[in-house]
Order: C-alpha cells, then sequence, then structure tokens
C-alpha cells in the first residue's frame, strides 16, 4: 500500500506543475455507517444491524488544472462504528436480547479526480485507510449475563484497507478567494478489515464456534458463517467544507 500512495502522491504532484491554481482548507463529514458482512447478515434475528453513524475530518488541499478538472488529496481522521440487536440463546447456554456496537478509528488518504462547472462539482478516487483504534461493548438484557465494557480489539482488524470514494455537491463563494464546498459523499471499503461479528468474534474464534456446533449436529458446520466472514466498510453522508484558492 504504501507503493501505492507514493507513486499516487507522485502523479498529483508531477500534474500540480501545470496546475492553475491551488487551494487549501478543511472538511468534515457526518454519515450514515454500515459494516458489510455476510456472516452477520445471514444470521437472522440473532445478529440484526441498527442505525449507526460516524464522521471524519481533517485538512484538504488541491490543484486546479483549469476551471473544469483539478486533483485533491485529503487528510482524515475517520470513527466509523456498526450497532447491532438480537436475541440468542447461545451465550452459555443462556436465552437474551442483547444490544453491542463495533467501532473502529483510522487514518484516511483519499486521492481525488474533481471536475465540473458553475459552481457544481463531482469527485472520485481511491481511499487509502490506516486502523489505528478498535473497540467493542455488549449490553445484555438477561441480568444473569455480564455486559461487555469497551474493550479494545484491534488485534481483530487488517491494519490497511483500500476504498473508493464518490462524492458531489456544490461551491459557494464566500469571498473572491474563500469557497464553502456542500455536498454529498459515499465510501466503500474494496479490501476486508477483519474486525467481529455481533457477538464480538473475529474470524478465528467463530470458525471454532462452528467446528464445536458441527461436533453436535454434523448437518451444519457454517452455523455461526464464518465461512462466510468478510468486512467491508461502507458509508455516506453529507460533506461541509471551507477552502482558501490561490491563483485564478
Amino acid at each position: 500500500m504504501k507503493k501505492l500512495i507514493v507513486l499516487s502522491l507522485f502523479v498529483v504532484a508531477a500534474v500540480g506543475l501545470n496546475a492553475q491554481s491551488f487551494y487549501f482548507g478543511g472538511a468534515l463529514t457526518g454519515k450514515s455507517t454500515w459494516l458489510l458482512n455476510k456472516a452477520v447478515f445471514d444470521r437472522g434475528a440473532s445478529q440484526d444491524i441498527g442505525a449507526s453513524f460516524g464522521n471524519d475530518f481533517g485538512i484538504v488541499g488541491g490543484v486546479n488544472f483549469n476551471k473544469a478538472t483539478g486533483v485533491e488529496i485529503n487528510l482524515l481522521f475517520n470513527t466509523f462504528s456498526q450497532k447491532y440487536v438480537g436475541t440468542e440463546d447461545d451465550f452459555a447456554g443462556i436465552y437474551s436480547d442483547y444490544t453491542s456496537k463495533s467501532v473502529f478509528k483510522s487514518f484516511d488518504i483519499p486521492i481525488l479526480f474533481k471536475t465540473g462547472s458553475e459552481g457544481a462539482y463531482f469527485e472520485i478516487g481511491p481511499v487509502f485507510s490506516f486502523i489505528n483504534k478498535s473497540t467493542y461493548e455488549r449490553d445484555m438484557d438477561n441480568a444473569n449475563l455480564s455486559d461487555i465494557k469497551a474493550t479494545d480489539n484491534l488485534e481483530a482488524y487488517n491494519g490497511t484497507n483500500i476504498g473508493a470514494v464518490m462524492g458531489f455537491g456544490g461551491n459557494i463563494n464566500a469571498s473572491d478567494n474563500l469557497i464553502i464546498t456542500l455536498g454529498l459523499r459515499f465510501y466503500y471499503g474494496i479490501t476486508d478489515i477483519g474486525g467481529v461479528n455481533a457477538f464480538g468474534w473475529d474470524k478465528d474464534r467463530t470458525e471454532n464456534e462452528d467446528n464445536a456446533y458441527n461436533y453436535l449436529d454434523s448437518s451444519s458446520d457454517n452455523k455461526y458463517g464464518h465461512k462466510d466472514f468478510k468486512t467491508n466498510p461502507l458509508s455516506g453522508g453529507l460533506k461541509i467544507g471551507i477552502i482558501y484558492m490561490i491563483g485564478d
């Protein structure tokens, strides 16, 4: 991944030599977040998902080749969450409703091709993401079972992820050089980030539980879905930013 980032930055620097204008500023996105995992989605009422939200913020910088096209780089601090609700009888053989939540934080570097005219823009490009913190927590409705407070589980995640981002919106001139941007941005993580399911189990734990269940019931060797355990983050939300333009 480092080679891809270096190559991307080299290309941006090279094309920047022919830039008509430069800009820099900051941006904030509030978004709906999803961790797509077939091993969770196929489990029915035992592992349902709940509405989840996150955000990212940071600095942006870009070059415009002309009035219609340019390239932009973002350096973003990202927070991503997924809530779960379910009813399950596999907690030490005790039936209980529960809610749980997974959260991870990452440092993201989107490199975007941008085009537009008359105040509107469209953006698309790769995102290089580095996960640096994650937690899992669970609340049990049954008083006989213990809750799990927010617990670090960074070892369950793959440290890096490559994704794609697409967005569109408008630019509002606040002054001759100051521009406010407002738009929608969507993101999909292409590579598997690992992580955990609604119970807090990673892929290895899920496989162990499947093997144990298969020992009791040979008709199923994928009850908890270890064969389908792959996690791809997905998000979409409202982005607002402010940039200062240098040049024509």
